[in-house]
């Protein structure tokens, strides 16, 4: 394993994307969940009345409130793997421009636990603890 600074560390876009779809799936049907629920309330109040009506009342408006807020959250839940994923994509796009070329990663794999510096030759320069690290420091 290598200690580089450099080290990109894996991002799954697509787990990322699946899972941010799934909340905001979610939402949209505990948004549609209330909606009928409010909807069958309404008809049920019509001739309803009493110490039940009031009680259904008390328990009904603050599920459906509750219901707004963690739809609202999942929404948010989502929007912050969205931009996760955004960021990692805008990192990964400003690392590649450091990335190592594929002899260089084959000849670190090779040398990572050795001591030289400069034993598989790649890029014919010494930089940090592999002759294929060519990467200016930040």
């Amino acid at each position: 394993m290598s200690d580089s600074i450099w080290d990109n560390v894996a991002f799954d876009h697509t787990a990322a994307r699946e899972a941010a779809s799934a909340l905001e799936s979610a939402a949209a049907r505990l948004d549609q969940a209330s909606k009928d629920r409010a909807g069958q309330a309404r008809h049920a109040r019509q001739d309803w009345s009493g110490t039940t009506r009031t009680e259904f009342d008390q328990t009904l408006n603050p599920a459906l409130g509750q219901a707004g807020d963690l739809a609202a959250a999942l929404r948010r839940a989502a929007g912050t793997i969205r931009q996760a994923s955004t960021d990692a994509t805008t990192e990964q796009q400003d690392d590649s421009k450091y990335a190592p070329n594929t002899e260089h990663a084959v000849a670190c794999a090779l040398c990572e636990d050795r001591d030289e510096m400069n034993h598989h030759g790649v890029a014919g320069r010494a930089v940090g603890r592999c002759a294929g690290e060519t990467r200016e420091a930040r």
